[in-house]
């Protein structure tokens, strides 16, 4: 299914579709569970490789909405593929 969905909507860490967005210093969208281990060891952004201002993250609700329909979109034309 990970294949169907636009790249902003893949983490850049797990290339996997993004279920929980938070925003990060710099301000790229990360799968909470992947970006949080990543700082706790980390100081550079994960996609730029860049120095990070801070390690502070927050949820990115508008994303959330956007990939939820989305996903419910991706699911129905991969069942609507498996059907043909």
């Amino acid at each position: 299914m990970d294949s169907l969905a636009p790249p902003s909507f893949l983490c850049p860490i797990t290339q996997e579709i993004i279920r929980e967005p938070v925003t990060c210093a710099d301000g790229h969208s990360y799968e909470r569970a992947s970006i949080e281990p990543w700082l706790d060891t980390n100081n550079t952004s994960p996609k730029t490789g860049d120095q990070l201002r801070n390690k502070a993250i927050t949820p990115t609700h508008a994303a959330e909405c956007d990939r939820g329909v989305a996903l419910g979109e991706l699911q129905s034309r991969s069942a609507i593929r498996r059907d043909l």
